[in-house]
């Protein structure tokens, strides 16, 4: 079969992982029949296949990532207070307990100096996390 794209390459059926992005979130639908061109690497779903990838993606249009902070958690299991953390980071407690209560976030600057003075990595104190969007909903019902 030839190339819609570019008439010429020759077109091969395959399976393969179908990345999408929505919000920032990465959406992997598995095992997705395509027909790629050789030559120029362009690829055609069929119908079936491109809803199956919407209906996958649909379920995240109402979510978000967020920076889910544990610096309380982290500090509490070091058994450390507020003032002690903020004495190592040379701030106020006040100016920590701003950045603990998620009141402000953190530059990856201030992300890897806090990780330093707490003696434990960045992805302890800071991970990503999918939540919903306030306010949204999304009915993903098929007719």
């Amino acid at each position: 079969m030839k190339c819609y794209n570019c008439g010429g390459g020759s077109v091969v059926s395959k399976k393969r992982n179908w990345v999408s992005y929505v919000n920032g979130i990465k959406v992997v639908t598995p095992d997705v029949n395509v027909d790629e061109c050789q030559d120029c690497g362009e690829v055609v779903l069929d119908s079936s296949e491109s809803e199956k990838i919407d209906h996958d993606v649909a379920k995240y249009f109402d979510k978000v990532l967020v920076l889910d902070n544990r610096l309380k958690e982290v500090r509490k299991g070091l058994d450390l207070t507020q003032e002690e953390v903020a004495k190592r980071m040379g701030w106020s407690k006040q100016r920590y307990n701003t950045v603990e209560k998620n009141k402000k976030v953190p530059s990856i600057l201030l992300a890897l100096k806090l990780a330093s003075a707490l003696e434990c990595d960045v992805n302890d104190i800071y991970k990503l996390k999918i939540e919903k969007k306030p306010g949204m909903s999304i009915n993903l019902a098929r007719s």
